[in-house]
């Protein structure tokens, strides 16, 4: 990471940044000179700088625009969309291992049973 880069891309200039962050030119510089600024101002210059991928790599096209957060396909993106995804992950994970489940020891080698299938038959008998 390149942290003059960084706040030179989200607008800012040496002088500006120590503005907006409140602190002095002084914490500003040692920050580029060690190039390790605190992870926070890491991520809020990232944010205002318009990256999202260091969340996630899905988030690597959306932006912010008017203080609203928008899809690569400029849909905006509500928080409780947002709020949303551990959720969603947590169903995705949960359906994926019910497939993986679908694969039963059978003797020396896995065989695939369709539970509805047996269902089914089990109903007719």
């Amino acid at each position: 990471m390149d942290f003059y880069k960084l706040y030179r891309e989200a607008g800012f200039n040496r002088n500006t940044l120590a503005e907006y962050l409140e602190v002095s030119e002084q914490t500003i510089k040692r920050w580029e000179k060690t190039d390790k600024p605190p992870r926070a101002v890491f991520l809020l210059l990232k944010i205002l700088g318009k990256k999202l991928d260091y969340i996630n790599e899905s988030f690597k096209d959306f932006y912010f625009w008017d203080g609203e957060l928008y899809t690569p396909e400029r849909i905006p993106v509500t928080a409780g969309q947002i709020r949303s995804i551990p959720f969603l992950n947590m169903t995705i994970d949960f359906y994926a291992k019910v497939e993986r489940s679908k694969a039963v020891f059978h003797g020396e080698r896995f065989k695939i049973i369709d539970f509805q299938k047996r269902k089914k038959e089990r109903e007719n008998i």
